[in-house]
């Protein structure tokens, strides 16, 4: 039972942190090329 709850928080946690890596990669690329 505690896979069940701990897994769906592990995924939302991995995808949370590769969206907001993501965007911070489009910002930097973004005022990289305003610069």
């Amino acid at each position: 039972m505690a896979i069940g709850r701990v897994m769906p928080a592990f995924v939302m946690g991995t995808l949370l942190s590769c969206i907001v890596y993501h965007t911070g990669y489009i910002t930097h690329c973004s005022l990289y090329i305003v610069h």
